[in-house]
């Protein structure tokens, strides 16, 4: 489901762009975004969250 647009800045080569919030999986978390410059995965911030508790406990 389509959440929000936002302004996202890439991380890795600075570019700006527009991209869609998009539910990823009918969870809270946001759909990773990809620049279209470079190519970077752009996760959301609680994305990295939850990522980062899920590595700890691997």
């Amino acid at each position: 489901m389509l959440r929000d647009i936002k302004k996202v800045k890439c991380h890795q080569c600075g570019h700006s762009f527009i991209a869609l919030d998009i539910e990823d999986n009918a969870s809270v978390l946001s759909a990773p975004i990809h620049c279209p410059k470079c190519g970077a995965i752009y996760p959301n911030t609680v994305f990295k969250k939850v990522l980062a508790v899920v590595i700890r406990f691997m």
